[in-house]
């Protein structure tokens, strides 16, 4: 017989006897709840899980994944120009742009690329700094090539620099390198807090909030300092010509002898975005959109078209041969582009995709969000609108998205859990029922990683958050465990009967960091980070511990299949055959060194998202069978998503991709 885990655990979990936490009867009325109850009624639809697929997944043999697509809000963070080609990055995705940024194309730098940071164009040379080393192309990103000097440490490059024939590398926590014939070289700069330039010339070095500026004769091997420098951040070098800023004061300087002596300009701030070109200053202001001036003195506002408030915050900004501007902006996130004298418009065409972190059917819609990219619904055409809440901060980030029917909710980073009862025309908060902390904008939500529905109900995995200061201070625990929703609209924080993680400064009981949850109609499993499966089958009214997971992992999915329980860890798949209290290994078929992403049950079958090469799963007699790979140039991530015929496959940047027999 199975005995009630202790409501105390050993070393961190602790128990606060003085905490009352109310618990659920049949009416889910904790005020009047006896205590009594041995066999609560199901409350109205909890059985009435969605229908079963019609489509045999489980007889699927091979399969590819192939593009389905997403809403326009892919985030073009580092642009680079060639006469009216841009050329611009996005995390796992490249774009090149013909007319002068107002229409966009996707160009894949081949297989084996992972995630890009960073730009950098020398004549005909476009370079590419990856995750996995230093991508070439000649033709403006048409066609790529994959060097095979890579760094020396195997570390990825964080930041490339290309001038005179030459790359300058910066492969974070190591000394930048550079690239000449194939070799890499480190340079070794003239001060511990220094970042090194590469100008056609050769190096220069600067301390970006001391404003002291070296030059080099020899590549690194001796510095020289300048005379008269005074400034922090090097904005422009075109020979002699260099324009910066003044990393104490933010003013703008000018030095037309290399800089040796400096003329000071207008006062612009030390976070602003500045460009210089045939004799215009360029400076993108945090918040005040973009200015511009003739003689770096007085500047005049160039907005016109960008959006106000942080949006107005820009990323890049690029200036063509003829003046035609192309800039990004931030929260949400925008590409625009003006012809030179004209007002900015903002530029979708070709940027679909951005990665999804949430999605589920409602009604005949299919609902995903994209973190700060926002909340968007895509019709039976195929057509996708924003469905973001109206007053919204721009800074707001959308996760997790779960549909009972009638109710959609959205799990937030800022606001809690927002649900609406009218197709995302109206929503709302869950009147500060859950945890929240002082964040850094305020009292924020603990977040919730992972949502899911039954019958009416909700329940969210809830994270454990931390309250102070990321940079010093006392840093106090904050939430954890699980919360949900009855009725899909009024929440709690389910954590009644739960094992606590200990108690905070306040006294406060805090529980493990929920990170997956799944329901079925005779329990509710939570996974967590350190302590494995939480396992209810009173629909969170009291919770069970479990064995056989590693205290040092995280489990990252759950998901049911016939008798059996799946949870998903990042290096191991784990079966529970008794309901989720007992967990052994289950990864015969996969590769040594997999990494999973996301497990779910389609057809009353387990599939597997793996990372990398290694695409999607299925579990057939206890064996794991690869039934699709993963498409060349392509990062997938999760969440998985199946419903009858349609089975989506969440990507780094590409919005979905659909899995097709």
């Amino acid at each position: 017989m199975r005995t009630l885990a202790p409501l105390c655990l050993l070393a961190l979990i602790g128990c606060d006897p003085a905490v009352d936490f109310p618990a659920l009867d049949d009416t889910g009325d904790p005020d009047t709840d006896t205590d009594t109850d041995t066999d609560p009624v199901d409350p109205d639809g909890w059985d009435s899980a969605r229908p079963s697929s019609d489509f045999a997944w489980s007889e699927v043999g091979r399969a590819s994944i192939e593009p389905f697509g997403g809403p326009p809000v892919n985030l073009v963070s580092q642009m680079v120009s060639d006469g009216d080609v841009v050329i611009g990055l996005s995390s796992a995705s490249i774009y090149i742009s013909d007319d002068a940024g107002h229409s966009w194309r996707r160009s894949d730098p081949g297989h084996g690329f992972t995630y890009g940071r960073t730009l950098a164009l020398d004549g005909d040379d476009l370079y590419l700094g990856a995750f996995d080393g230093l991508w070439h192309s000649t033709d403006l990103g048409e066609t790529w090539e994959h060097l095979s000097n890579e760094t020396e440490d195997g570390r990825g490059l964080y930041d490339i620099q290309a001038a005179g024939g030459r790359v300058l590398g910066s492969m974070g926590g190591s000394l930048p390198h550079l690239l000449e014939d194939g070799v890499w070289t480190p340079v070794v700069p003239p001060n511990a807090n220094a970042q090194i330039h590469l100008t056609d010339t050769g190096l220069v070095a600067v301390i970006p909030f001391v404003d002291m500026m070296w030059s080099t004769p020899d590549d690194g091997t001796t510095w020289e300092l300048l005379a008269e420098t005074g400034v922090g951040f090097l904005d422009h070098v075109d020979d002699d010509l260099i324009i910066g800023r003044s990393g104490v004061s933010g003013m703008l300087r000018r030095s037309d002898d290399g800089g040796t002596t400096w003329t000071d300009l207008a006062t612009i701030g030390l976070y602003e975005t500045v460009r210089y070109h045939e004799g215009v200053y360029y400076v993108g202001s945090n918040g005040e959109g973009l200015r511009t001036s003739t003689d770096g003195l007085t500047f005049v506002d160039a907005s016109a078209g960008l959006p106000n408030g942080d949006a107005s915050s820009l990323f890049d900004l690029v200036v063509l041969d003829d003046g035609d501007l192309v800039t990004t902006t931030f929260a949400p996130y925008g590409v625009y582009a003006a012809d030179a004298g004209s007002a900015f418009e903002r530029v979708t065409d070709g940027l679909d995709g951005g990665a999804p972190y949430g999605v589920d059917r409602h009604g005949d819609a299919l609902v995903a969000s994209f973190a700060q990219q926002g909340l968007w619904q895509r019709d039976a055409s195929g057509s996708w609108t924003e469905l973001t809440p109206a007053g919204a901060l721009s800074t707001e980030s959308f996760g997790a998205v779960a549909s009972n029917g009638s109710v959609l909710a959205v799990a937030t980073g800022r606001a809690g859990m927002l649900t609406s009862t009218d197709g995302g025309a109206s929503w709302h908060d869950d009147g500060g029922r859950l945890p929240i902390y002082n964040g850094s904008a305020g009292n924020q939500s603990v977040g919730f990683p992972d949502l899911t529905s039954r019958g009416t109900w909700f329940f969210a995995a809830t994270n454990l958050a931390w309250e102070g200061s990321s940079k010093g201070g006392s840093k106090i625990p904050v939430g954890g465990g699980a919360s949900l929703a009855m009725d899909g609209t009024s929440w709690e924080w389910a954590t009644w009967g739960m094992p606590m993680y200990g108690t905070n400064q306040w006294g406060d009981p805090v529980y493990a960091r929920g990170t997956a949850i799944a329901a079925m109609p005779d329990r509710v499993l939570l996974g967590t980070t350190e302590f494995g499966v939480y396992v209810s089958e009173d629909r969170g009214e009291t919770w069970e511990t479990s064995t056989g997971i590693p205290s040092d992992t995280s489990v990252l999915a759950l998901a049911s299949v016939d008798d059996l329980w799946l949870a998903a860890t990042p290096t191991s798949l784990y079966v529970s055959d008794n309901g989720g209290y007992r967990w052994s290994p289950l990864n015969d078929g996969l590769p040594a060194d997999f990494r999973a992403l996301d497990v779910i049950s389609a057809d009353e079958t387990a599939f597997l998202l793996v990372e990398g090469d290694g695409g999607l799963y299925r579990l057939d007699d206890g064996r794991w069978n690869q039934v699709a790979a993963a498409p060349a140039g392509v990062t997938l991530r999760a969440p998985l998503y199946q419903q009858d015929d349609l089975f989506l496959v969440s990507t780094a940047s590409r919005g979905f991709f659909q899995v097709v027999p």
